[in-house]
């Protein structure tokens, strides 16, 4: 019975993690759909600087896509390099974004790695940020990289909003479960609780759940003495259910003989009434199921027979009248 608990445990965990996983994999292809695929992303690399309204319609563009994620992101931005140009970097963004200017985006890690053109989709746990606009404390940039379209390198840079994590289990995490959100290099992005001792195997149960798409890995401590009394109480109300189930079969078969076996047994009875001669019996036809249009019937046979024998007298008597 304990492993049954931890097995329905488990997998309520696992499918949040799956809905988690889903999330992710929609936000990142949308991004490559829009950077990558679609020829606004073209657009977007190849605008032309020194022309004011090309850079507005390049800040619409990345308005309109922030929109379109509104719920998953807390800001997205693009950063140019051009190369003729001597490597002059050119960051965009939508005009609702307050770029907070103390803030450099060069120290942040994905830069570095985009400098040395290493595409890498998912950056490392940070409380980096640019606006004053990204509410998270913790989360994760995501990046799509294009280097080399007419002499220029382009990074799409989008923020995560960290309140996704925290929604994905907010329905599971507790005092008697503890979860906690990693990067596939094992480092922490999210945690519901402050801190729980993996070594205290004498307390919790830990199980590991990994996200297909993202390499994302979901670690769950279930406190056992929780599951122990949940295990108890299952125990001590199993005996109770069957006496209940049986009770209820016992009512329910008592409550059948009334409405079905009982007519069905004064049907037979009047059969057998009539089977004697005796046809000023009837059906009561204060039964409104099959039952009680059985008896309907019935009272229309006897009835039809009275007729019967109501003529056929009528004729010996015309008979015995004319000899």
């Amino acid at each position: 019975m304990l492993d049954n608990e931890l097995k329905q445990v488990q997998r309520a965990i696992n499918q949040a993690a799956l809905n988690l996983d889903n999330r992710l994999n929609r936000i990142v292809n949308s991004m490559y759909y829009f950077f990558s695929y679609s020829e606004e992303g073209t657009k977007l690399l190849t605008v032309d600087l020194g022309d004011e309204r090309e850079v507005e319609l390049a800040r619409s563009a990345l308005g309109a896509f922030r929109m379109q994620n509104s719920d998953d992101l807390d800001s997205a931005f693009l950063l140019i390099r051009d190369h003729a140009a001597g490597g002059q970097e050119t960051l965009i963004h939508d005009s609702d974004l307050s770029r907070i200017r103390e803030k450099d985006f060069r120290e942040h890690p994905w830069y570095r790695d985009f400098v040395r053109r290493q595409m890498s989709l998912w950056s490392a746990p940070t409380d980096d940020h640019l606006f004053f606009q990204d509410r998270s404390l913790y989360t994760v940039y995501l990046t799509v990289s294009r280097f080399d379209e007419g002499g220029r390198d382009g990074i799409l840079v989008a923020r995560l909003n960290g309140k996704m994590f925290s929604d994905a289990f907010r329905l599971l995490a507790g005092s008697d479960l503890g979860i906690e959100l990693r990067d596939a290099a094992g480092r922490l992005l999210y945690t519901s609780f402050p801190r729980i001792a993996e070594q205290d195997s004498d307390r919790y149960v830990g199980m590991t759940t990994k996200l297909d798409y993202s390499g994302f890995q979901v670690r769950a401590f279930v406190n056992k003495a929780s599951i122990l009394e949940k295990v108890k109480k299952v125990r001590i109300l199993h005996p109770l259910i069957l006496v209940f189930i049986l009770l209820m079969t016992l009512g329910i078969s008592f409550v059948l003989s009334l409405t079905l076996s009982r007519p069905i047994r004064r049907l037979l009875s009047l059969m057998k009434s009539v089977e004697k001669g005796d046809l000023n019996v009837r059906f009561p036809t204060r039964y409104k199921d099959e039952i009680g249009i059985l008896g309907i019937h019935f009272n229309k046979m006897i009835a039809s027979l009275n007729e019967l024998i109501r003529q056929i007298y009528a004729v010996q008597q015309e008979k015995l009248i004319f000899e």
